[in-house]
């Protein structure tokens, strides 16, 4: 009786143990039930049943863990494709944006999968950018504004002019006394302990799919980076 043959569980062939099978230490016999084609295709069906947003996000998954095992190479190969994209930069910034025109869905689709598949690593990593560049960023941002008056002009106009249309007419003297004691609190709460607080509405002004009033009952005190991670979203309780 020859002891190096093994009957596969997947398509019921006797196969040789040393060529055909895949070791498996959690295995009684040290190797896989199924031959190696049977857990090809095996692989192949699973990969095949997958939704686009499930391989996007697996496929970020293992970047994100290659990046995590040897942060080391990864210096290394940053530093060289830096190398690389400034010798390149024309014609890197004219493939991209050919690319971006052709596969704009595509890319739409990675970010959101990005987005909300790995949320917490991608806040703790903008979190921790913004802590190491604090003082170039608001440089930039101030060199902006100033570059970008009417931009900025307009958005704060647009702004406004959606808190003005928020306001119901039936409003109170009371109810506005009391809209502008919760933006003082706000104000005081910021001086004494050094952290930013704003006010939000609790119902956004311009959400996208329900919109509040700017009464008082739908204002409250968040913390600045509470308030724009929220930024115009509600999520029903």
């Amino acid at each position: 009786m020859q002891t190096n043959l093994k009957i596969c569980r997947g398509c019921g062939q006797v196969k040789d143990i040393t060529s055909d099978f895949a070791v498996d230490r959690s295995k009684k016999g040290g190797i896989t039930s199924r031959c190696k084609e049977c857990c090809r295709q095996s692989s192949s069906r699973r990969r095949s049943l997958r939704s686009p947003e499930q391989k996007e996000a697996d496929a970020f998954r293992r970047s994100e863990k290659r990046r995590a095992a040897n942060p080391e190479a990864r210096q290394k190969i940053n530093c060289q494709a830096r190398l690389r994209y400034g010798a390149n930069r024309a014609d890197q910034l004219r493939r991209n944006a050919l690319y971006r025109k052709r596969a704009l869905e595509k890319i739409k689709l990675r970010e959101k999968v990005r987005r909300t598949a790995c949320a917490d690593l991608l806040r703790e990593q903008y979190a921790s950018y913004y802590l190491r560049n604090r003082e170039q960023i608001l440089a930039r941002n101030k060199i902006w504004r100033l570059d970008n008056r009417e931009r900025r002009a307009c958005s704060l106009a647009r702004r406004r002019a959606a808190v003005l249309q928020r306001i119901p007419r039936w409003l109170s003297a009371e109810a506005i006394s009391q809209i502008k004691e919760v933006y003082a609190r706000a104000r005081q709460m910021s001086e004494a302990s050094f952290l930013s607080y704003h006010v939000d509405h609790i119902y956004p002004l311009q959400g996208r799919y329900v919109s509040g009033l700017h009464v008082p009952e739908n204002l409250q005190i968040l913390l600045a980076s509470e308030n724009l991670k929220k930024s115009n979203k509600w999520t029903p309780q």
